[in-house]
């Protein structure tokens, strides 16, 4: 009887896991047919592709386009990125409705305040707990206004906030961001919402009017079903081809803990050129401190503790190689000099002294030929990505019980994998 129940329960449960569905929404805005880019229509097909290669049904795909009526209204830029261009350099053109090639429309409502309203109504629907949804937003952005819909409407982080909530309570978020102050929508994170915006609430995003760089990369990672990365990770790793999006893009995470970090948490840890065999002790000290006070904890956080730290330490050792080839290349610097140096003064040494100086140049000569060889060619100071990884270790060692809590939600969003 026992392994009835056992057998019964064990089908109940693998069977809630089957029934947890991934759902899919494109907002996509130019604005006006005038300042509707040809890339925001690549992009939504990208995006839209992607979804349907993780395996988000046709029906679980919502697209919200231009003005939502079709046929020829179906209009944008094609050659250039702005309206006072399109006179003499562009041309509007239509588009196919259908994103998979066939006679259905896949754009099913309009891109304004009452086609998004409408198609979170027609979601909420069917959408269950413990369900997932990914929201891409591709178009304009407006640092006061929020999204730029059609016709010049806006969408502001407080009216998504309001769809948002007719979810059912354990829906998991993702919200992914092509805009410029994409940023901005990173107030709604919470448990259940993150979000990966390509730029910060304060930047813009320039990117080619027919194509952008990192939807097209972060799309080919997705749809790469061997790598089956997260959704943090793949778009991470498609913004190394974006200057604009590498350098302004702000997760959940990154806004998270620059609201709950310590304030002397300032990272002042990038002075490595000036300091660099110093920064490298002073890490490693900070690197230890930390992993002692984290192997201490006996808490229910203890596993996350471990989970995390071992993923840190990982990411942590790029940081200490980069600062280990900083070193060698401030050696290098000084052997350069040394050998300017002795290179100086044989010219003007006589020849009994120069066969005496001879050896020493010959040695440090080759020296430096090794060293170049072997060095990275790119010795840059810490970068963005791993500020953050800095920021998290030192987060992890103060945060309290809640805002532990908080972190470890926002990172398993985040380390969804589609």
């Amino acid at each position: 009887m026992k392994t009835i129940a056992f057998i019964f329960l064990f089908l109940l449960i693998n069977q809630k896991a089957r029934s947890v569905e991934n759902y899919g929404m494109i907002l996509s805005s130019g604005k006006l047919p005038e300042l509707n880019q040809y890339g925001f229509y690549d992009s939504t097909k990208k995006m839209y592709l992607a979804f349907r290669a993780t395996g988000i049904k046709r029906d679980n795909i919502t697209t919200m386009y231009d003005d939502g009526k079709g046929g020829n209204n179906t209009v944008m830029v094609e050659g250039s990125s702005w309206a006072r261009d399109a006179a003499e350099n562009t041309k509007l053109i239509s588009v196919p409705r259908s994103l998979e090639g066939d006679t259905t429309s896949d754009m099913k409502n309009p891109a304004t305040p009452a086609g998004i309203n409408a198609s979170f109504d027609d979601l909420v629907k069917k959408i269950k707990a413990g369900d997932h949804l990914v929201l891409f937003i591709t178009g304009h952005g407006n640092q006061e206004k929020g999204v730029v819909l059609w016709e010049g409407q806006y969408y502001k982080s407080e009216d998504l906030k309001k769809q948002l909530n007719k979810l059912p309570k354990d829906v998991t978020t993702h919200i992914i961001t092509n805009i410029c102050y994409g940023g901005q929508l990173n107030q709604l994170t919470n448990k259940n919402v993150c979000v990966i915006a390509n730029a910060d609430n304060k930047h813009t995003h320039d990117s080619l009017p027919n194509i952008s760089p990192i939807i097209t990369g972060f799309t080919d990672v997705l749809k790469n079903r061997e790598t089956k990365l997260s959704l943090l990770e793949a778009f991470t790793a498609a913004k190394a081809v974006d200057l604009d999006t590498n350098k302004y893009s702000q997760t959940s995470l990154d806004y998270f803990l620059e609201k709950n970090s310590p304030k002397k948490n300032k990272l002042e840890v990038a002075n490595c050129y000036d300091d660099p065999k110093g920064s490298l002790a002073s890490l490693q000290k900070e690197i230890s401190a930390i992993s002692e006070h984290l192997s201490q904890d006996s808490g229910p956080q203890k596993n996350h503790y471990e989970k995390y730290l071992k993923e840190q330490l990982k990411k942590i050792n790029y940081n200490l190689n980069l600062i280990r080839n900083t070193v060698k290349e401030h050696d290098r610097v000084r052997n350069q000099l040394a050998l300017d140096k002795l290179q100086k003064e044989w010219s003007s040494s006589s020849k009994k002294d120069q066969e005496q100086l001879r050896p020493k140049i010959t040695l440090l000569a080759e020296k430096l030929k090794k060293e170049d060889e072997a060095q990275n060619t790119e010795i840059t100071n810490l970068t963005k990505a791993e500020k953050q990884t800095l920021a998290e270790m030192r987060f992890l060692k103060s945060a309290t019980a809640s805002q532990l809590e908080d972190y470890y939600a926002i990172r398993k969003c985040l380390d969804y994998e589609m």
